[in-house]
């Protein structure tokens, strides 16, 4: 197994999330929509891609990202063009005929493209609605197997980009209405089901404008950490490929040290081990371990964890973002925060109203944990932790 590190792991790069996938099919089988509840960084979009390239099921799986998109029409003809170009329309002579002849009410209804000799013409009118178009392509067709699995990736994102660019939360509540529209209409929903994930939760995200109602038809899955035998299994792929080898003893060490053990960190640290040794040296120590976890966060891999900090200025207005950051670094410079210290800090900040919906962010984020029932707080990974205190909090 390579040590891809930053993107998707896919193919035989990729390991195996077997109890994620079989709680997501399992899900989509009975007929629900979903959202991969996971923080940043533990593998998300890697599950997504192995949805994508594997035919698990008579499904048809298709991916969008969406975190730049930031308007609602925008988000439909995103979703749109994308059936239309996908094997799902264009790939299916039963599709095809069906679009040719447009013989029922929906199809005749479509302004965005016509079927022409040459296969499908897109229109030029940038003054549709793309909503409308969307549900009078998926009412009208009538699919040759299985439904269209939407995979659509920083859904949180674009409801936030909505509401930057709207003067109220009108528009991203009538945006959440729609998408509610699609998944709950029995002419659409018998054809296409979606999969949301993000980096920041989508439960926060609706909960800021007192909208849960909107998304309480979705299910949430919950994408966990490695456990410990699939972090040694983990690494043990990895050094197989680098002909490189560690004791059960040293391997134990590194685990404890990375102690967050989601495939990214684990590959990081591997990749930084490889690094550092010689070319004669091939067995880890934990000397080796050691020196890895000071390299790290060396300035050359700041584009790995500078986004941790980046995410939260671009998602969060002035007054939570100063609350944020100085939560955390609370929690860097004293290793924990008690509840009663961070609402403190809230108070510093004007924020005792939202205090708790900022840090159930932070949780889902990735960035912090309690293992006292919410009593106190500390940084899921030690590494980030490092990170944040270098070039954050100092």
């Amino acid at each position: 197994m390579k040590n891809v590190i930053g993107i998707p792991a896919r193919g035989e790069n990729f390991y195996p999330r077997n109890r994620e996938i079989k709680k997501i099919l399992k899900a989509l089988s009975e007929g629900a929509n979903i959202q991969l509840a996971a923080p940043r960084r533990v593998g998300k979009t890697s599950i997504l891609m192995y949805l994508l390239d594997n035919n698990l099921d008579e499904n048809q799986y298709l991916y969008l990202d969406t975190e730049a998109v930031n308007d609602s029409n925008s988000f439909f003809k995103k979703i749109y063009f994308e059936i239309i170009k996908s094997k799902c329309i264009g790939g299916s002579d039963r599709v095809m005929e069906q679009l040719k002849i447009a013989s029922n009410n929906f199809l005749k209804k479509i302004k965005g493209f016509k079927v022409g000799g040459t296969g499908i013409e897109f229109s030029e009118n940038e003054d549709l609605d793309f909503y409308e178009e969307l549900t009078n392509l998926l009412k009208g067709i009538e699919l040759e197997k299985g439904r269209i699995m939407l995979m659509i990736d920083e859904f949180p994102y674009t409801i936030n980009n909505i509401l930057e660019t709207s003067e109220d939360e009108t528009e991203a509540i009538t945006f959440l209405q729609k998408n509610r529209s699609l998944r709950q209409d029995p002419g659409i929903n018998s054809k296409i089901q979606f999969i949301y994930t993000g980096s920041i939760g989508l439960n926060t995200t609706v909960e800021n404008i007192n909208a849960t109602s909107l998304i309480n038809d979705v299910m949430s899955i919950k994408v966990d950490t490695l456990d410990i035998n699939e972090a040694q299994d983990l690494v043990n792929r990895i050094l197989n490929y680098e002909v490189k080898t560690i004791s059960k003893e040293n391997l134990e060490y590194l685990l404890k040290r990375i102690e967050w053990l989601t495939p990214f960190y684990i590959k990081l640290i591997i990749k930084e081990i490889i690094d550092i040794m010689k070319d004669e040296e091939t067995v880890i120590t934990d000397s080796l371990v050691n020196d890895a976890f000071q390299e790290i966060i060396d300035f050359r891999n700041n584009n790995y964890f500078e986004h941790y900090y980046s995410r939260l200025h671009g998602f969060f207005n002035d007054s939570e973002f100063d609350f944020i950051i100085d939560t955390l670094n609370y929690i860097v410079n004293n290793n924990t925060a008690s509840k009663n210290e961070i609402f403190n800090i809230a108070t510093k900040h004007s924020m005792q109203k939202k205090f708790r919906n900022l840090l159930h962010t932070l949780i889902y984020d990735g960035y912090i944990h309690s293992n006292d029932g919410g009593d106190s707080y500390r940084f899921n990974s030690p590494i980030l932790k490092l990170w944040w205190k270098k070039y954050v909090s100092n």
